[in-house]
């Protein structure tokens, strides 16, 4: 058969069809996850046409990952380094799936990052068109660094960090700045 990656087709789609049916937790764990997400946004729109009062979600840009998820994330590398460094397939396979449940969270929240710092940076249309392409353009590269993002940012805290920074720039103090930022999320 066609050779892929120095695989025959078939070596491919048995190799496929393993790690498939290995990962088939953290996809059910995964698939919940959407279908939980999917059900809010439907039951929100449908309560609140029936004058409930459903709070809003905060923006996008806003979602920030609890420094604790990267614990999760770590335990995660380390089952699965553990397991490959020992031979234990067991161990290999926690290890993926923990990593598969944790990736989506990961990059949503670092996804929220990078749109809040585009937001907020002041960089000009020219260099956030750039930095899209960039991220469509190294796509693989790219779910990867932004997921890194996510955990540097929920552990360094990195939106307080850039907003004090750009506050100093401007001259504010950090009490209006932080007083700026709450009104923009009231509204």
């Amino acid at each position: 058969g066609t050779m892929l990656g120095g695989l025959s087709a078939e070596e491919y789609a048995s190799q496929m069809v393993e790690l498939a049916t290995r990962l088939t937790p953290a996809f059910l764990i995964v698939s919940v996850m959407l279908l939980s997400m999917l059900t809010y946004i439907i039951s929100a729109k449908v309560l609140r046409r029936m004058r409930y009062d459903i709070p809003q979600l905060p923006p996008f840009s806003l979602w920030r990952m609890d420094w604790r998820i990267a614990w999760g994330v770590i335990a995660g590398l380390a089952l699965e380094f553990g397991g490959k460094r020992f031979g234990l397939v067991w161990l290999e396979t926690l290890g993926g799936n923990v990593l598969w449940v944790f990736g989506p969270i990961l990059f949503i929240c670092g996804l929220s990052f990078v749109i809040w710092y585009i937001k907020h940076s002041g960089i000009s249309l020219f260099l956030r068109v750039i930095i899209v392409i960039l991220l469509i353009q190294f796509s693989g590269f790219s779910i990867y660094f932004i997921m890194l993002l996510a955990v540097l940012e929920s552990i360094y805290n990195l939106r307080s960090r850039i907003a004090t920074k750009a506050a100093r720039r401007r001259g504010q103090t950090e009490e209006e700045n932080e007083k700026k930022k709450n009104d923009r999320i009231m509204r």
